[in-house]
């Protein structure tokens, strides 16, 4: 099993069992700029094509999970989110 590369973020896999881990506690793990949100999406990708993977836990690390997204770098990434759920899925 090849593991994606990864900027801000872990990943493990034992037994089935992929984790994830937000990796930037000094912005309590904001989703700011690209590299935490791309690294999201390519271990989603991953692991829905991994036969290897039959679950995959998120977590952050240190004192926040996520303080959540950064306003203005969602208003520069509009686009990213449009359409509907199943569009954006």
């Amino acid at each position: 099993m090849i593991l994606p590369q990864l900027t801000d973020a872990l990943l493990r896999c034992e037994n089935r069992v992929a984790t994830l881990t937000l990796n930037r506690d000094e912005v309590r793990n904001a989703l700011t700029g690209t590299a935490l949100i791309d690294d999201i999406v390519a271990v989603a990708d991953w692991a829905n094509r991994c036969e290897e993977v039959s679950a995959l836990i998120i977590t952050g690390a240190g004192s926040a999970f996520s303080a959540g997204g950064n306003i203005k770098d969602m208003a520069e990434r509009a686009g990213d989110f449009a359409g509907d759920a199943a569009e954006v899925a």
